[in-house]
């Protein structure tokens, strides 16, 4: 299941973010936020080869992962889809550069194709 999250950082930055898959097509398109080094953050189809939809840089990294999100004690995965999983707080924000931002789940998830 695919579901829009949104994102915000204390600095005032924000904007809905997309995780996982429809049911018909999670196969070909499913998504995660990741990191680019270029770009800031991005929805990367994870069915794909990794890399910026932007850019096309493959210097990518997937929020959950160090150095883009600080190791935390959370008790479980605010948000996951198949191998990613990130707590709900420690991330890097892409307009501050601090790990303030935070995942808020959003009121709509999006139930099938």
């Amino acid at each position: 299941m695919a579901q829009t999250l949104e994102v915000m950082c204390v600095c005032g930055y924000r904007r809905p973010v997309h995780i996982g898959g429809l049911m018909q097509t999670w196969r070909e398109r499913a998504y995660w936020p990741f990191h680019c080094a270029t770009c800031g953050m991005v929805s990367v189809n994870i069915q794909a080869p990794l890399a910026c939809p932007t850019c096309a840089s493959p210097a990518v990294t997937p929020y959950g992962e160090a150095p883009v999100s600080v190791k935390q004690d959370c008790d479980f995965a605010y948000v996951q889809a198949w191998d990613y999983e990130a707590c709900q707080y420690g991330h890097l924000c892409p307009a501050c550069g601090q790990h303030d931002l935070k995942f808020e789940r959003s009121r709509h998830f999006i139930l099938s194709d």
